[in-house]
């Protein structure tokens, strides 16, 4: 079986025909994804490709919310409380600072109290850092000598949030800390 045969074979049930597919397929050309399929159709093709992208994504998500699942171990340096300023056009990272105890758990420095992963906390930040980039919060934040991260993953972690944060700035769409 060929291989546009296969992938007809496997996609046709999902296939729909309406005008936002076309809507989606140029937004995906205008940043170069091609699709390497021979259909005499160009509607089917088309569709196919949609369709591919659509279930692309859909793994894409899928592993993404199974990763966010997992274990990780506090920065004992503190953590990061991400925000925009859409009116201003900039994304906003307060750092807080914290002490792990001996469960692994963040406490209040000043208090002693463990901080909730989830719900309002009446803290101070001790450094706020704006930019209008992702690229420009991670200088700004990675390359300054008194950096305030101190672990690899939580690095990586704010990089991925900085961008994530500047797609929702630009796209207009919610961002929501993970």
């Amino acid at each position: 079986m060929g291989k546009d045969k296969y992938l007809k074979s496997i996609l046709t049930p999902f296939l729909i025909s309406n005008q936002k597919n076309l809507q989606y397929i140029n937004k995906a050309k205008n940043i170069g994804i091609t699709l390497d399929i021979e259909c005499k159709n160009p509607e089917e093709r088309n569709l196919l490709f949609i369709m591919l992208m659509d279930l692309m994504v859909k793994d894409l998500a899928k592993i993404d919310r199974e990763l966010s699942q997992r274990h990780i171990d506090l920065d004992p340096s503190g953590y990061f409380i991400i925000y925009l300023d859409r009116a201003a056009g900039l994304i906003y990272a307060k750092h807080f600072t914290n002490v792990i105890d001996e469960r692994g758990l963040a406490v209040d420095p000043e208090t002693g109290k463990v901080i909730p992963a989830k719900g309002k906390v009446e803290r101070t930040h001790t450094t706020i850092f704006s930019g209008r980039t992702a690229k420009e919060l991670c200088v700004k934040i990675f390359e300054d000598r008194s950096c305030v991260v101190t672990q690899l993953d939580h690095a990586a972690y704010l990089g991925r949030e900085f961008v994530r944060a500047e797609v929702a700035l630009v796209t207009g769409q919610e961002y929501v800390q993970d």
